[in-house]
């Protein structure tokens, strides 16, 4: 048999690491996801709260706690596009992870095929090689009762 080691098992080895190193990170970008989303729609609620109350505020006409609450909103409405815009770039990323993922994913099954295949290959070779030491053994027998 061939002394020459095959590469595919070591590669194939390699993509396996890669798809689970990939999966978890998928896992905690989505984790992560989930909790930007959370947090943005905290924001969006307290939003929703304090534009009723200053709609409540400039009703009883009490202007400065109307404007406080203004200048408050004003504030939070701030932090809800950046929260929103985390979680838009949260859900980006996970989109070219996963899209990642799945190219890692085809790379490793190209992997096992490509082992696969050199196994096979390599049994056929051997046994072609035990054929050709029976055939070689045959022909000698047959040599020496006709000898």
């Amino acid at each position: 048999m061939s002394s020459v080691i095959s590469p595919w098992p070591a590669l194939a080895e390699q993509a396996s690491k890669k798809v689970n190193r990939l999966e978890m990170q998928l896992r905690e970008s989505k984790a992560k996801e989930e909790e930007l989303n959370k947090q943005w729609l905290r924001v969006t609620n307290m939003v929703m709260e304090y534009r009723d109350k200053h709609t409540e505020l400039e009703r009883t006409s009490r202007l400065a706690d109307s404007v406080n609450c203004r200048k408050f909103l004003v504030q939070l409405i701030d932090v809800s596009v950046q929260a929103e815009r985390s979680y838009l770039r949260a859900v980006s990323v996970r989109y070219v992870m996963l899209t990642q993922l799945k190219l890692a994913r085809i790379e490793f099954e190209k992997m096992k095929k490509l082992v696969e295949r050199d196994k096979q290959a390599n049994k056929q070779l051997a046994d072609k090689q035990a054929q050709r030491s029976m055939d070689e053994l045959a022909t000698m027998r047959h040599s020496w009762r006709h000898a």
